[in-house]
């Protein structure tokens, strides 16, 4: 197994590649204490270097694969997407296009591509959260999207508390400059290996901010590696699995999810 490691600042992992997270993977979960934990890190950090945790990644093409890190690395685009449109709000239109260029940028082809992308809570995430143009309200149709959704306005929430108190519009468009070069500036152990299979290996092994892996998460895991995706523009077996999740999340009976149904 080949590994690279190094660490990296938040603005240069979001500078430098796009990623994919890969069907193995679980959908987005963190909750309010996980969210509120991240929030802490960011507004209580002074100075000196800060690492928030590691992240996992294999090369596929022009893609990083995520492996271990989707949770962090969706809840940093989440913020910067908080962070853009409080600058909106503000009339600091510099200053949010700037984020923008984190969280979607043009490719080699000069196509508009999103950093951080993800199929499981598609057009959700994108549309509602990662778009610069006004959202279009799309309802969240499961689990995950009511998750996303829930960070997104608790991220909202701490940034209204953090500069509803100052007076004026340069006063808060200074605090939020400051948010924003604190969360870019947060460190991360970054490692690469080179092919699906270890990754695989290695996501069997790894937790995210304590949250083990459920039977549901290893079973879609283990599924991924029998069936190897042949087109990767179009993934049959993650489209299926979502549509799976999202047909038990709309059963209307107590304690029935995905990891209960698997489980029995």
């Amino acid at each position: 197994m080949k590994i690279a490691c190094v660490d990296q600042e938040v603005r240069k992992v979001l500078e430098t590649n796009y990623y994919k997270i890969p069907r193995f993977q679980r959908p987005y979960s963190w909750d309010k204490d996980n969210i509120h934990e991240f929030w802490n890190d960011i507004e209580n950090h002074k100075t000196g270097e800060f690492f928030i945790g590691s992240m996992v990644v294999f090369i596929k093409g022009q893609y990083r694969y995520i492996v271990d890190g989707q949770q962090r690395l969706t809840t940093i685009t989440i913020l910067l997407a908080a962070l853009r449109d409080k600058f909106i709000e503000i009339n600091s239109g510099k200053q949010a296009k700037g984020l923008q260029s984190l969280i979607e940028r043009s490719n080699l082809d000069n196509d508009n591509e999103f950093v951080v992308q993800t199929s499981s809570s598609y057009p959700f995430f994108q549309q509602n959260i990662q778009s610069f143009e006004k959202p279009r309200k799309i309802l969240p149709p499961g689990d995950e999207e009511f998750l996303l959704k829930d960070a997104y306005d608790q991220l909202r929430a701490f940034l209204n508390t953090s500069i509803d108190s100052l007076a004026t519009s340069q006063k808060k468009k200074k605090h939020l400059e400051l948010l924003r070069d604190k969360l870019l500036a947060l460190k991360i152990i970054y490692v690469e290996v080179d092919n699906e299979d270890d990754a695989s290996v290695i996501f069997e092994t790894l937790n995210t901010r304590g949250k083990d892996l459920t039977s549901a998460d290893l079973l879609k895991n283990h599924l991924a590696k029998l069936l190897r995706q042949s087109n990767p523009k179009n993934d049959p077996i993650a489209i299926e699995w979502k549509s799976i999740r999202d047909n038990i999340d709309k059963i209307d009976i107590p304690d029935i999810k995905i990891d209960n149904f698997v489980y029995h």
